[in-house]
């Protein structure tokens, strides 16, 4: 193929595996991360309800979750079950769905260019960014890589089925409407596709007419799948984010509708797109907006389609409380688009070859993450060496008693109640354990209360101590708050193998 529109199959195949080697020199420590403060909630949430009812919660979107994200509870469970808290293997299958996620990208793109040299320019945009580092260290961001594959696939599906027949047939609105359901179970993300569709649909086949009959045929012929979403979306948004125990009753994820937050948001994620440089002022970011929104009106239709992906994939987090780049994901394809259609016209018309472009870009991306976008994955696991610490000295001290009572005197996560509680419950496997901490009884029970445990730890010099069970057998609330920890002879739950391995690893 010629013309600098197209690279031949193998110069695609090579191009393949220079974005996939780039990624992986600049993220791919991160399939080393371990267990995450995020990951002790999520699997314990996946952990502690049946698989049957994750199942049920995912078939039944439009009812309220107690784990809001059912497919991403599905994964944890699934992986605990087979690989209880090994870190490894949680971060292969996210690294995984990243490597898919690149497919899928670059297969979307090329259908709504129709080039190839387009699609690689634009997932070589899209494959790496130090903005995205949650994605590589935490596996609670699986939530977000999994609504990116089932959002892209079902788009994808969409796209080649309606190239094959259309209007499209029922049963494929049907398989299409499955893949989006899992979209909406990973992530509430996913509720722009319809939108999006329907952007797209308006654009390449019109309706004829726009009086109300006519826009009625025509919703029903070409546009049955934007309306299947539309419902989809609606249930969805009634059942799991409205409804009283839904999302919108979460403080992080309660709206402030305004434009003036969402031009806030928008900045703050170009500047994190572009690591912050000093001349990001808010005006420079409109006038960058501009530049990367005007030229759809009258650019490539892949640039509408990626200016769409980009304004519209942001509604979902653009009037919540601000996030970083990696709650971005999804709509940061649609900047890598825009950007890829731009250069690959320029090149063309400066008649620069394919792949010289390719591997200018390449390097000029290379130099420019080495200067301001290196992850420093040795801090960012920081907070996962620590839980494994903990986690270590729990597993080799001495059972704790089925379906016990637990005590906890002095928190190893103090800043984080639940974390400890999370962890038992994971190491025991013991749901009929129930686990206090000191500080909260004092706090909320009348100290007359008598109470009884079977076992108690606490936390001191830097390390978990198991306390002495005998003086816990009948005490009173009141007389918590001054318990001391005596140690059993066992106390220290951790060896000098441990300590040298686990403790001391940088």
């Amino acid at each position: 193929m010629t013309g600098g529109r197209r690279m031949p199959v193998p110069a695609a195949a090579l191009a393949a595996a220079c974005i996939a080697l780039y990624f992986l020199v600049f993220a791919g420590r991160g399939i080393r991360a371990d267990i995450s403060y995020d990951d002790l909630m999520n699997l314990y949430g996946a952990w502690k309800v049946p698989v049957a009812e994750h199942l049920r919660d995912a078939a039944l979107f439009f009812f309220p979750s107690p784990t809001f994200r059912p497919a991403g509870s599905i994964f944890y469970r699934l992986l605990f079950e087979q690989w209880q808290f090994q870190g490894l293997p949680y971060r292969m299958a996210c690294y995984a769905l990243l490597l898919l996620n690149l497919g899928l990208a670059y297969g979307l793109v090329r259908r709504f260019s129709g080039e190839r040299l387009t699609a690689g320019i634009a997932v070589l945009l899209f494959a790496y960014h130090a903005g995205f580092v949650g994605l590589y260290t935490n596996t609670g961001m699986v939530y977000d890589l999994l609504c990116f594959f089932f959002y892209t696939a079902a788009f994808l599906y969409y796209l080649r089925a309606r190239q094959n027949r259309f209007p499209l047939g029922w049963g494929q609105v049907g398989a299409w409407s499955c893949l989006y359901i899992l979209a909406l179970d990973s992530k509430e993300m996913a509720v722009s596709l319809p939108v999006l569709m329907g952007l797209y649909e308006l654009g390449a086949s019109p309706p004829a007419e726009w009086r109300p009959a006519g826009f009625g045929r025509w919703l029903v012929r070409e546009g049955r799948a934007v309306l299947a979403g539309g419902a989809l979306t609606g249930l969805y948004i009634w059942g799991r984010v409205l409804a009283p125990a839904g999302l919108n009753a979460v403080d992080a994820y309660r709206p402030d509708f305004s434009p003036q937050v969402y031009l806030d948001r928008a900045y703050h994620f170009l500047g994190y797109a572009f690591y912050e440089p000093g001349w990001l002022t808010p005006a420079a970011a409109a006038a960058v907006g501009a530049v990367l929104v005007l030229p759809a009106f009258r650019c490539h239709p892949a640039y509408r389609i990626g200016a769409a992906w980009m304004l519209v994939g942001i509604l979902p987090i653009a009037f919540i409380r601000q996030r970083d780049l990696s709650a971005a994901y999804l709509p940061s394809l649609g900047l890598a688009t825009c950007l890829a259609v731009l250069l690959t016209a320029g090149a063309r018309r400066l008649q620069v070859r394919p792949a010289a472009l390719f591997a200018g870009l390449l390097m000029v991306l290379a130099g420019t993450h080495a200067r301001y976008g290196r992850i420093d994955f040795t801090a960012a696991g920081a907070d996962a060496r620590y839980i494994r610490s903990i986690y270590e000295q729990l597993r080799l001290g001495p059972p704790v008693p089925r379906n016990g009572r637990v005590l906890i005197l002095n928190d190893p996560f103090p800043n984080s109640e639940w974390s400890f509680l999370f962890l038992l419950y994971l190491h025991t496997r013991d749901a009929g354990l129930t686990v206090h901490r000191r500080d909260l009884l004092v706090r909320d029970v009348p100290a007359s209360h008598a109470l009884g445990f079977d076992a108690a730890f606490s936390y001191e010099g830097g390390r978990l101590v198991r306390c002495a069970a005998d003086p816990l057998e009948r005490v009173t609330v009141g007389q918590l708050a001054a318990l001391p920890c005596h140690r059993t002879s066992l106390s220290v739950l951790h060896s000098s193998l441990y300590e040298s391995r686990i403790l001391r690893r940088p």
